[in-house]
């Protein structure tokens, strides 16, 4: 037996309980950085948040439809940069609804999110252009909202005339599907917890969800695998199917809706019944646009747009077509579609885009106009 061998083992016994604090406060220390850094890190995204996540605001009911609240401000920042201030109605951009001086034209912009124009800043959307190439002599009334149809817009045409006193009414239209739907059906109001969250939580918190939850294409996310206890079922096999390509934005080819049913002549006429005073149909579609690094031109929308032209000619709607102007303002440089945080040439309508749409809305009221409209465009 070799003892003194085993005297510096006993040593070491004898320090191990020594050791053990130091060993736990070093652990405790750890937890501690990391919580006091998770803290630190999720102050700095809450700080800078708003320059880069745009806003979640609760919905109010206005004129039939649910719109973002009155006295509100809109930021986005996805694609473009700009801050959107909501006025009377759910009106974006436009604060007031008293005009600088007497008009005879009360004009109401309805379309989509291109008409909307929450990518740009008030001053550089449709409705503002408007009164300022005309000099104040023609007054827009912003009622655009991202997602809408026909069938949204002639629901509210009564209560537009009614209590903004519309005289005239323009029709945005990016895509000729959003004229398909003619049949109203009531909106439904926003779900309980999305209003509950837009008004209580802070943005960055509801977009790290939403970017959880959802995919890209807006459908609920699914777990790759779930539990099958006591199911004999077979699996799903669509789960492990590679995801189907997604419509290029823009590409009416490639929408499901491809025909009209209805056919031009019943939905102008649905329009006309609906509207007590003009009513403009405004065609500015995603073209010219950029698609796998090539300059695309071509319209998919044209032979139905020519089919459209020539129903509308035994009507008295007007109809304009702003391709030319588009392309042209494209190809001096001046895209009218993306930005600078997105891709050029692709997208919403941008200061330009809206500009060439404004300019387009002036002409069609040749007492309005003052000369500051730039040529081009067609009617």
């Amino acid at each position: 037996m070799n003892v003194p061998n085993s005297l510096p083992v006993a040593a070491e016994m004898t320090n191990l309980p020594q050791q053990l604090p130091r060993s736990s406060l070093t652990s405790q220390l750890l937890i501690a950085r990391w919580i006091v850094g998770a803290i630190l890190g999720t102050l700095v995204i809450a700080a800078t948040s708003p320059l880069f996540v745009r806003s979640y605001l609760p919905r109010e009911f206005n004129r039939g439809v649910w719109t973002l609240p009155a006295g509100a401000t809109y930021r986005w920042r996805s694609e473009g940069y700009a801050a959107t201030h909501i006025g009377p109605h759910g009106m974006p951009g436009r604060t007031s609804l008293d005009s600088a001086r007497p008009t005879d034209h009360r004009i109401a912009i309805w379309g989509d999110s291109q008409a909307e124009g929450v990518c740009v800043d008030d001053a550089d959307k449709i409705f503002a252009a408007v009164a300022s190439i005309s000099d104040g002599r023609l007054q827009a009334f912003p009622l655009a909202r991202s997602g809408d149809d026909l069938a949204d817009w002639i629901g509210q045409f009564e209560w537009a005339q009614s209590q903004l006193g519309i005289t005239d009414h323009v029709l945005v239209i990016a895509e000729l599907s959003d004229l398909h739907d003619i049949d109203a059906s009531p909106e439904p109001p926003p779900g309980h917890w999305s209003q509950w969250g837009a008004a209580n939580l802070p943005a960055f918190v509801l977009h790290a969800v939403r970017g959880l939850t959802t995919s890209p294409d807006g459908s609920t996310r699914r777990l790759r695998f779930a539990p099958r206890w006591g199911d004999d079922s077979p699996p799903d096999e669509d789960q492990d199917r590679p995801p189907t390509a997604m419509p290029v934005p823009g590409d009416e080819a490639t929408t499901t809706r491809a025909a009209v049913p209805a056919g031009w002549d019943r939905i102008l006429a649905s329009i006309q019944s609906a509207a007590s005073g003009s009513v403009t149909l405004v065609y500015c579609p995603r073209s010219p646009h950029v698609m796998g690094g090539r300059i695309v031109t071509a319209d998919a929308g044209d032979q139905r747009f020519a089919a459209l032209r020539d129903a509308a000619a035994h009507t008295d709607i007007t109809i304009i077509d702003t391709r030319p102007a588009l392309s042209a303002s494209a190809m001096s440089g001046q895209w009218p579609h993306g930005f600078a945080n997105g891709q050029i040439g692709t997208g919403h309508l941008n200061a330009f885009g809206n500009r060439i749409v404004a300019e387009a809305i002036v002409r069609r009221f040749p007492e309005a106009r003052t000369g500051t409209a730039s040529q081009g465009g067609a009617e």
